[in-house]
Parts: C-alpha cells; sequence; structure tokens
C-alpha cells in the first residue's frame, strides 16, 4: 500500500519538475533537446496512468470481494 502511493507521488512529483522545467528553461532551443524532454514528459505521464489504473484496478476488486463476503455471511 505505502509502495504504490509512493511510486504514484513519486511519478507527479517528477511530472510537476519537468512540466516546471519545459515551461521556465528557455536556455536550450535545441530541437533534439526539446523533443527528449517532451517524450520524457509523456513516458512519466504513461507511468502515472498505469499506476492509477492498477490502484483502481486493486481497489474495485477489493471493494467487490468485500460485499460479497458480508453477503454471504450467514446468522
Amino acid at each position: 500500500m505505502f509502495h504504490n502511493a509512493g511510486a504514484f507521488c513519486c511519478q507527479l512529483f517528477n511530472v510537476i519538475l519537468i512540466l516546471y522545467d519545459l515551461a521556465f528553461s528557455s536556455a536550450t532551443a535545441d530541437l533534439i533537446v526539446i523533443i527528449m524532454r517532451v517524450s520524457w514528459v509523456f513516458g512519466v505521464l504513461f507511468g502515472l496512468i498505469v499506476t492509477t489504473a492498477g490502484r483502481i484496478t486493486v481497489n474495485h476488486y477489493v471493494s467487490t470481494n468485500a460485499v460479497s463476503c458480508l453477503c454471504n455471511v450467514q446468522l
């Protein structure tokens, strides 16, 4: 649980740093560097989407199993 939260927060922090660098670092006007930075942003965003989708899937699986366990309890 802490590992997934840490991975999500680190990826989110990484996206913020890269976007900040793209917005405020105008010293590099080389096309190759710009393409590299933009592809890095898309790569990190893809990782963030995969992490988020995994957490949603796990949360859905756990919540549906908890409900089915509660419904199967016989008194």
